[in-house]
């Protein structure tokens, strides 16, 4: 009786924790409307390929990268929410050759980030690789990342804000077919409940 009465106890806190925090990145575009480049063409297939900002950030130089265009958007979408926590909740990771500084290379983008990609908050314009504290914002599914550079701060042919992609320190995700708490917690509850009632009464 008594290591039945312990088993159930096991479950009902196994049934209690029904997600797990963990590091996630995004798994699908939602939007995605380059702008042009800086003489007015358009971005290149080969840097307009928005599946390339998806998963993990390479963080090299190589050709791994959507380019925004200028006044580009991309929304990102996240299977797992992205959890508001202390300190710095995500990264947007840039790709610039040769690892300028923003004040050589001021590829800028402006942030917003959605639950339900109807009400957005705004975190304002950023340089290059930057993160971000959701504050308030308990969870966000969606990114939206919208170009901000200036045209007349470049010479060449560039095309604006390059996104490899976005790292997200902590995400919930309810695992596949496990119930909730409410669903199966309770019965459990219910049933350690009646064993403590009747292992007392030995």
């Amino acid at each position: 009786m008594k290591k039945l009465f312990y088993f159930l106890i096991t479950l009902i806190m196994i049934a209690g924790v029904s997600a797990k925090d963990f590091s996630c990145y995004a798994d699908s575009v939602d939007t995605y409307k380059p702008g042009l480049n800086n003489k007015g063409g358009s971005i290149s297939p080969d840097r307009s390929d928005s599946g390339r900002a998806l998963g993990i950030p390479e963080e090299t130089d190589s050709l791994n990268f959507a380019s925004l265009g200028f006044s580009g958007e991309l929304i990102l979408k996240f299977d797992s929410a992205i959890l508001d926590k202390p300190g710095f909740d995500f990264k947007v990771v840039e790709t610039s050759y040769g690892s300028p500084s923003c004040s050589a290379y001021p590829e800028k983008v402006h942030v917003y980030a959605s639950f339900d990609k109807i009400s957005w908050k705004d975190f304002g314009v950023k340089c290059l690789d930057s993160e971000f504290d959701l504050d308030g914002l308990d969870k966000a599914y969606y990114l939206k990342l919208v170009d901000a550079t200036d045209p007349d701060h470049f010479s060449g042919t560039v095309d604006a804000y390059d996104v490899d992609g976005v790292i997200a320190y902590s995400c919930e995700k309810i695992p596949d077919n496990v119930p909730e708490f409410s669903a199966i917690g309770m019965v459990l509850a219910a049933l350690g409940s009646l064993l403590l009632f009747v292992f007392k009464r030995k």
